[in-house]
Order: C-alpha cells, then structure tokens, then sequence
C-alpha cells in the first residue's frame, strides 16, 4: 500500500502544470462601465465604489403576484346566481330561438361601430331564464362567454355592484395581461373596488378593452333586468352610458319582463339595439 503510495505520489510530480488563461481581463471588459446587470432570476446593481445589491428576481415577482391577488381579491367577489347547465333549455327545444340568437352573437354588422345589445322581451313564466342559461352554455363552449349574471329581486346581494364585480371577473378571466391590467389599476387606486359601477367600468374596464384578444367575439347575457334595475337606474344608464362604449367585438344580452323602467333603453335605441321576437 505504502509502495502504490508513493508511486502515484512520483507520477503525479512529473505531470506538468497546466495555466489556464485568466478570465478577469475579458470579464472586466463585458462589464466595464456597467452599474446594473440582470440575470436569470438575479439582478446585480452597482451602490458604490465596493457595494454590490444583488436581487433575487423572483422573490420580487412572487411578492408583485401576492399583491395582485390581494388586489383583485378585493373586488372579485360577486354575490349572484351565475349560470347552470342544469337550468338550460332541454335538449332539442328552441332550436329556432337558439339559432337566431347565436346567429347574432357570431355575425357582426358592419354598419355598427359599437358593442350591440340583444334585448328578449317577454311576460314572466315562458322561459327566458332557460334560454338565458342555455345562451351562457353555448357562449362558453364557443370561447366567447365574458359572464352571465342572473338577477334575483328576492336576494339582497343581487345587486348593479355584483353584476359589475361579475363583468370584471369575467373580463380577468379573458387572459394574464388583462388580469394584471386590472390589478394594476386597483393596486394604484384602492378606492376603486367600493366605488360606483359607471367609474369602475371607466377606470377598469375600459383601459383592460386595450388589451383584448383581436378578432375576438365576447358575450355578456344579463337575465332579469327588471328585477336588477333598482330605483337609481344604474343598470338602464350602464346599458345606455357604458356599453356602447365597449368593442365592437361585444354582445350583450338581456332578457326582462316588460317594465317602463327600460323604456329609456327603447326609447333610445340605435342600430346597436335589437329586440328580439324569439319569444
């Protein structure tokens, strides 16, 4: 063992030693006159003469997404029936009514340079939440469902503000860069989420319509109105005030007993407004 010692001891002596060329000059040169450097996951910046801050890059992210989600944790929140494939029209009925309405959803007019609204009249009892479920179900499984909000007069929570908490979810489940648009916004103004429906459409929704998929179709089914559509008004002037201003790209479809409390929706009504006769 001592003899097998030695002998590796003696050829390990006649290796020659290898110099390999230093590194320093060459670095020195990439960074010469650099104060900031990123790396993956890593960023390096210059303090002072002999301080070096270095950042773990995603640490920092993962505390940015905490913040958008307690952000966006604060308004979406809707209180509200959403819709129910349970609660569609049976298989096979409405054919006729179901065609014209995705018809309409999926063959914009060129003449109409705005969101358009499908309004479906009819007295209480012939089946509109049906069809409004049945509306939602086909819009999803197109890819162009936003939401679907189902008013209830009996429910306290059913209110203008879950209706707007619910378009905004919807609108955040569109893609990442509108989600983190919203979430921006919020973070730079937390009074948004306890602010009225009109300036939360204003100062988030519409700054996210900038960043929609193009060639894109999405729907907004709204069930109920007249029973949504407390004394203030709000959800007349949303209809009348707010919508026209979304994309062309958008549909929105309401479904409501007869009511004067949308009469000023009628009375206004524009190329973007279209009555349906389904029922």
């Amino acid at each position: 063992m001592v003899e097998a010692v030695a002998k590796f001891s003696r050829w390990l002596m006649k290796e020659p030693v290898v110099e390999h060329p230093r590194q320093t000059p060459a670095t020195v040169q990439v960074f010469s006159g650099a104060n900031h450097a990123s790396f993956r996951e890593v960023e390096v910046n210059a303090a002072g003469r002999d301080i070096i801050n270095i950042t773990n890059i995603q640490q920092k992210s993962f505390r940015d997404d905490t913040e958008w989600q307690n952000a966006l944790g604060q308004i979406l929140s809707p209180s509200g029936d959403s819709w129910d494939s349970l609660r569609a029209c049976l298989p096979g009925t409405r054919r006729a009514h179901i065609q014209e309405i995705t018809s309409w959803v999926s063959k914009p007019r060129p003449d109409v340079k705005t969101a358009q609204i499908l309004i479906i009249i009819a007295a209480a009892g012939t089946g509109k939440s049906a069809l409004a479920h049945t509306i939602c179900q086909t819009s999803h499984h197109n890819g162009w469902l936003v939401t679907g909000f189902f008013f209830n007069q009996l429910a306290a929570h059913s209110s203008p503000a879950s209706l707007m908490a619910a378009i905004i979810r919807g609108f955040c489940n569109i893609s990442k860069p509108v989600r983190d648009k919203i979430a921006e916004l919020i973070v730079k103004d937390n009074t948004l989420p306890s602010e009225s429906i009109l300036r939360q459409f204003n100062e988030l929704v519409l700054p996210a319509c900038q960043l929609l998929p193009a060639d894109s179709t999405f729907v907004i089914t709204i069930d109920a109105v007249d029973e949504g559509n407390h004394e203030d008004g709000a959800i007349i002037r949303f209809m009348t005030d707010c919508v026209p201003r979304l994309p062309p790209s958008f549909r929105v479809i309401l479904t409501t007993r007869p009511d004067p409390k949308i009469d000023p929706l009628l009375v206004r009504s524009t190329p973007h407004v279209h009555v349906s006769p389904v029922l």
